[in-house]
């Protein structure tokens, strides 16, 4: 929300700073704010992240496998669907 709050503001005043030092300490800030966003994401994901190959077969066959688990067909049917 903060950040869709600045970028609103750039694009509502639609200008950048011609001063050197200014625009230097913006640009410092927004990195800043990008390293510290990117340490906050990997704090959430505790595990690593997991890159699989996905085509239609592989897609189909573990929405298929998924609804059609034992769990899933016991609460189904426990819910009367």
């Amino acid at each position: 929300m903060e950040d869709m709050g600045r970028l609103r503001k750039r694009l509502d005043e639609n200008r950048i700073s011609l001063n050197e030092e200014t625009r230097k300490t913006e640009l410092n800030e927004d990195k800043v704010r990008k390293e510290v966003r990117a340490q906050e994401r990997l704090a959430r994901h505790d595990e690593e992240m997991q890159m699989i190959r996905l085509t239609w077969i592989t897609w189909t066959s573990r929405i298929f496998s998924q609804s059609f688990s034992r769990e899933n067909l016991a609460a189904n049917k426990k819910n009367g669907k």
